[in-house]
């Protein structure tokens, strides 16, 4: 702002971000921003599409409500409109921007003392099924895309930051990133809500919770609990998933597929009271994804101690370090997760183990305040 000396300006970029877990990480970052500007020393400009999702004192916002029209008209916000959007704080603050933070994935053209990215996406590494083309064409094709986003510019940041070592590992291999300049940044699930509405039951009972996406892989799990079914009787057990059959495409496929299983019951999107009671009511965690950027119901269940079985991927091995009941299955493999299944529906749990904690080489940050310590060169 002219008229005005700052001993630094940070910048950050989210002019996609509009809901989910994204927009909840923005704000996270947006508020601890508010409190480092607080002093009047700090200026913070916020490029996002809409101030009202994310408004914090303190902060400059600018508006790119054009970049929710199309694919076309955020890159250019972002390898244009930006750039000149950097050069000129830069002269009203008559020194080099000192931080700019792209939230999610892609890495505008700017100008700035030390450029970072978030990298938020796991998309490139889904493997695409045939029938994922069928569900949902946007999630193929964000597998095309979003390899493309993150390969542009990419190696003009001075740092990189990940929800897990997994995905640095793999940004690493498939873009030739340093991973000693890609932050790991673990990330914490939500605390429980301060009413809690825990269900009844009357079986051995599995949770499957997930949003109604294709590639959360539903269909494992249900044709595991048919196949359980099949083998031991009905109402042995429950499987609960939090998916309705109206949702979308894919909801409707797993329902009309399965909904005859008499130990399925679709419930359903669940408010935070509901899902923490079947966190506390649930007797297993079976978390079936096939990409996660990090996998937050594990997170949040594991700290229960009650079996967990979950897809073998690194986000998942990762995501459960430290939980002492744990098998993993093979994603594509019903009769693998059927097996474990009955196992504990028979009360043998000695198909599981503990999974063990898993070296996270520096850098690592555990919270905001971290992060913007170690990403501003005059803390470092």
């Amino acid at each position: 702002m002219l008229g005005v000396t700052f001993k630094r300006t940070i910048v950050v970029s989210a002019i996609a971000v509009r809901e989910g877990g994204e927009l909840e990480l923005l704000r996270q970052c947006l508020q601890q921003l508010s409190q480092m500007a607080s002093d009047g020393r700090t200026r913070i400009v916020a490029l996002v599409h809409d101030r009202q999702l994310c408004d914090f004192p303190h902060i400059e916002y600018k508006e790119y409500p054009e970049a929710a029209k199309s694919a076309k008209a955020r890159r250019k916000c972002e390898y244009k409109q930006m750039y000149w959007d950097s050069v000129l704080m830069s002269e009203q603050d008559d020194k080099p921007i000192d931080l700019w933070l792209s939230m999610f994935d892609v890495t505008p053209n700017v100008q700035a003392t030390c450029r970072a990215t978030f990298c938020y996406n796991a998309f490139p590494w889904l493997k695409v099924r045939p029938r994922d083309w069928m569900m949902d064409r946007a999630i193929p094709l964000s597998v095309r895309t979003s390899k493309a986003a993150y390969r542009k510019n990419i190696g003009r940041n001075d740092y990189l930051v990940v929800r897990q070592d997994a995905l640095r590992q793999n940004l690493s291999r498939s873009f030739h990133t340093d991973p000693a300049r890609t932050i790991v940044f673990p990330a914490k699930g939500h605390r429980a809500p301060d009413r809690i509405d825990v269900p009844a039951k009357s079986a051995y009972t599995f949770f499957i919770p997930s949003t109604p996406d294709c590639y959360k892989n539903f269909e494992t799990a249900c044709e595991a609990a048919r196949l359980l079914e099949l083998e031991i009787g009905r109402r042995r057990f429950r499987a609960e998933f939090t998916v309705r059959g109206e949702d979308n495409k894919y909801g409707w496929w797993l329902k009309s597929n399965w909904d005859h299983v008499d130990s399925i019951h679709f419930a359903g999107w669940q408010n935070p009271a509901k899902l923490w009671g079947w966190y506390q009511a649930a007797d297993c965690l079976i978390y079936p994804s096939r990409a996660e950027n990090w996998g937050r119901p594990i997170t949040e269940f594991a700290p229960t101690g009650k079996p967990m079985l979950l897809a073998d991927l690194p986000y998942a091995h990762e995501a459960a370090a430290g939980a002492p009941k744990v098998a993993f299955f093979p994603d594509d493999n019903p009769e693998a997760l059927k097996g474990l299944m009955k196992a504990l529906v028979l009360g043998d749990e000695r198909v599981l183990g503990p999974a063990p904690y898993r070296h996270i080489d520096d850098p690592k940050v555990f919270d905001w305040e971290e992060l913007f310590k170690f990403l501003l060169p005059e803390d470092r």
